[in-house]
């Protein structure tokens, strides 16, 4: 599911799908096809939490 993705200062966003969390880094998808890493901590608060929410939810 891709989503817009903002930093803590709101000033960045991209559209893209959670891939996974390691490393400290949230890796997402953009519809190009394109990984990035992101570090978890510059996210805003929300897509910290949406990605924390998926990390509970992955088994393993």
């Amino acid at each position: 599911m891709y989503r817009t993705w903002r930093d803590s200062t709101g000033k960045f966003s991209v559209q893209a799908k959670f891939v996974g969390f390691g490393d400290k880094k949230v890796t997402l998808q953009k519809r190009d096809g394109k990984l990035i890493k992101v570090p978890g901590s510059k996210l805003s608060e929300a897509d910290q939490k949406f990605y924390r929410e998926k990390c509970e939810q992955r088994p393993g």
